[in-house]
């Protein structure tokens, strides 16, 4: 069986930082879907690809340079702004945990880690962006564990929306991200005013497992494979950008329903 290891890479590209998950393949059986290896790799200009790039080995005749398990992302800025189907848009947005008017003029689903402090970032940003746009913003919640132990604080994410407490707990879990362990969630749950029992024993059960898997499986469909990422009225939009990024591309939705 072929193993699935993510490991978080951090892109720096115009102002864009993400974590992302990639496949590096082993012959060990593992359940799916879980994230066993983290690395952060910046993107670096071309000059500085040169500077940083490390020395070539001296080998013998017979002998082959090492493989290295994973291959650094130097020079490829993330995809942005990649237009999703309508229809496929519609599905993705219909479903999760949401906030804001069902009949918004603009609609934003965030895939998000629980462990990504760049999601942390654009929460503030949304948060933001609501205050300014007003009533014009939606926004629905997807969860993409990219970080291993992030995985359980996702399916507790979705217990509490059963709850109607998501984003007591969201707040919670963020501000706490170091620890989401299976008890530090059972005590964020009781203060966000969950019943904690009924909360608890969804976690042990994995209740809402399925759930995670089926969003996961949404971004893979995306070919979204980090976080914090984004789909704006069928608009993607990679990393954590620039507040005024997020506005123009606001603006330019608004304008095209006028």
């Amino acid at each position: 069986m072929i193993k699935l290891a993510f490991a978080a890479v951090a892109l720096t590209a115009v102002g864009t930082t993400l974590y992302i998950a990639r496949d590096t393949g082993s012959s060990e059986p593992t359940p799916p879907p879980v994230a066993s290896v983290v690395e952060r790799v910046a993107t670096n200009p071309p000059e500085a690809r040169a500077q940083h790039a490390p020395p070539a080995p001296s080998l013998a005749p017979a002998q082959e340079a090492p493989a290295l398990p994973h291959k650094a992302i130097q020079s490829r800025e993330p995809e942005e702004f990649a237009v999703v189907e309508t229809a496929v848009f519609d599905r993705l947005k219909s479903t999760g945990p949401a906030k804001g008017a069902a009949d918004a003029p603009i609609t934003i689903v965030m895939f998000t880690d629980l462990q990504c402090p760049y999601c942390e970032k654009v929460h503030g940003t949304l948060d933001q962006l609501f205050e300014e746009y007003g009533g014009k913003l939606r926004l629905v919640i997807k969860q993409l564990p990219v970080h291993k132990t992030a995985r359980l604080a996702a399916e507790a994410s979705l217990a509490a929306e059963a709850q109607g407490k998501f984003w007591e707990l969201q707040d919670k879990m963020l501000a706490a991200s170091e620890d989401l362990s299976r008890d530090k969630l059972v005590e964020m749950g009781r203060a966000a005013g969950l019943d904690a029992g009924r909360f608890a024993q969804a976690l042990d059960a994995r209740t809402y497992a399925g759930g995670v898997d089926e969003d996961m499986k949404r971004a893979a469909d995306l070919e979204i494979t980090g976080t914090p990422s984004l789909v704006i009225n069928g608009r993607r939009v990679i990393g954590n950008r620039p507040i005024e990024d997020l506005r123009a591309l606001l603006d330019e939705l608004l304008a095209k329903r006028s």
